[in-house]
């Protein structure tokens, strides 16, 4: 969800429940591209996560995303959590 500022409403319907997404703070354009990194689980499908599964582009990297996040999160020493805001419920 980096990056991203969601917002939705569970009164709606499933399947059109997002109202709208910002990409750092620009609107998500639907045609347009993206980079994603992701657990491999997500990227192929799995747990019902379906978007990733017909990318026109997939790349793995031979290191694990865990590992990649442990380093990265030990190199920080501290982590200071972000001001909530990403995912917007509405009425």
């Amino acid at each position: 969800m980096s990056g991203l500022r969601v917002e939705y409403s569970l009164s709606r319907a499933v399947g059109q429940r997002v109202i709208s997404i910002l990409v750092n703070g620009i609107e998500l354009q639907p045609e347009g591209s993206y980079h994603v990194a992701t657990v491999e689980i997500i990227a192929q499908g799995g747990d019902l996560y379906t978007a990733f599964k017909d990318a026109t582009r997939r790349e793995r990297e031979e290191e694990r995303f865990s590992d990649v996040l442990t380093e990265r999160l030990r190199g920080l020493g501290s982590i200071v959590v972000p001001a909530r805001g990403r995912l917007l419920p509405q009425a």
